[in-house]
């Protein structure tokens, strides 16, 4: 059973073994061949960091949706289900651990035991590449801000002090970030969709405003769902 999900690793691998192979072709016509001596090294250290850390963390997510049977023959038989596939790939890419890996694979997992890869394949590629722009640490803010109940529609009549100042708290205890690094993470993550502007009503002194949007609900949903499954 292992080797066979290691070939199928491999192979789900080669999409972006390929894409470094076209990104140092690029690279050689741009430079003419002048800098062979410094791009070799350059393609061996590239195809090596792909092999070694892409490839364990792609099994390790293909190992991940067999135990909710859901086979790589699954994954590439149909466009939608394979378009999703890749997005999980390419968000691999950029993953550097393991933890983050999992909410990948288990956002893919959700997705498609819960039919978004046939009812609205486009809001969920849209999810998967807002879930892969983010380090750790972002998902673990998202994550706080949902357990403080700060999302919801964003024309609130006040601001939720207590809930802020338990967001605040809940950072700095279980992150060890604090008052304007937080603030400067949230506003951050404004780019992904996932979390609001803040309000300009809510100016002054109401630092970390900013609430969850429905696309984070969304991506909660099928974060959930997977979870729900084992």
């Amino acid at each position: 059973m292992t080797s066979r999900w290691y070939r199928a690793a491999q192979e789900g691998s080669l999409l972006v073994v390929k894409g470094v192979k076209a990104i140092t072709y690029t690279m050689d016509v741009q430079l003419g061949g002048i800098m062979d001596t410094v791009l070799t090294p350059l393609k061996w250290a590239a195809q090596r960091g792909y092999e070694k850390f892409t490839q364990a963390k792609l099994r390790r997510a293909l190992e991940r949706a067999a135990s909710e049977n859901i086979s790589i023959e699954e994954l590439v038989r149909k466009e939608e289900k394979f378009a999703i596939f890749v997005r999980m790939v390419r968000a691999l890419e950029q993953c550097s651990n393991n933890e983050m890996a999992d909410y990948l694979a288990d956002l893919m997992i959700g997705g498609i035991k819960g039919g978004a890869d046939e009812d609205d394949n486009d809001l969920f590629q849209i999810l998967m590449s807002s879930l892969g722009s983010l380090t750790l640490i972002e998902v673990k803010i998202i994550y706080l801000m949902r357990e403080c109940g700060l999302y919801g529609a964003i024309h609130r009549e006040r601001v939720d002090q207590e809930a802020i100042d338990k967001f605040e708290a809940m950072c700095w205890e279980g992150l060890g970030v604090e008052g304007e690094t937080i603030g400067n993470l949230v506003n951050g993550m404004i780019r992904t969709g996932l979390v609001s502007i803040p309000p300009q009503a809510w100016g002054g002194p109401f630092r970390n405003s900013n609430l969850l949007t429905p696309l984070a609900q969304d991506l909660f949903h099928f974060l959930d769902y997977k979870r729900q499954l084992t």
